[in-house]
């Protein structure tokens, strides 16, 4: 199994994702005078934070586990599906360790 490092390039890009999914509902259910704002603005934080997870498990799982990963191309991308959004991945091996030097998320 491989030890996955991310670049910080590859961080900045899941962040922005999350940043952007929770200003998004941030906005929206701000200030609406429904009953239960608060409860919907913490279920879509705990879903970000879920999100959050999600993608660097999904990277880990793919690319982490084993020497072949199937699907993936010879410059070392691979796409990836998750929910209704697709990720590219590139990274760079070096003995036991995989190098995500980028993440995108579209």
């Amino acid at each position: 199994m491989y030890k996955i490092i991310y670049s910080p390039k590859a961080v900045a890009e899941v962040d922005r994702y999350i940043l952007a999914y929770r200003h998004q509902f941030l906005s929206l259910y701000t200030d609406t005078g429904i009953f239960s704002e608060l409860e919907i603005l913490e279920r879509y934080e705990k879903e970000a934070i879920d999100r959050y997870e999600e993608i660097y498990s999904l990277i880990e799982e793919r690319i982490g586990d084993g020497e072949t990963v199937f699907g993936r191309q010879q410059d070392n991308t691979l796409l990836l599906s998750w929910r209704y959004k697709t990720i590219k991945v590139a990274w760079d091996d070096d003995e036991w360790i995989r190098y995500i030097k980028k993440v995108r998320i579209f």
